[in-house]
């Protein structure tokens, strides 16, 4: 099993002084990126946070 405490760490970074839509959302990628990561979808760690942070700025409840 690949370690995913890089992901949970970037979640908290990303969650801090968002609203309560957005930090559900969140959770809900945080989630699926995990399960992708740990299925070897990504390559890299990188590619995994890449991932992750793309698809953060893309949910309509953390758009600013």
């Amino acid at each position: 099993m690949r370690d995913t405490q890089f992901l949970e760490r970037l979640a908290q970074v990303l969650k801090a002084g968002k609203n309560a839509a957005c930090q559900r959302a969140i959770a809900r990628l945080l989630a699926s990126i995990e399960k992708s990561y740990e299925d070897g979808e990504y390559e890299s760690p990188s590619q995994a946070e890449f991932a992750f942070r793309r698809l953060v700025d893309e949910e309509s409840p953390c758009q600013k």
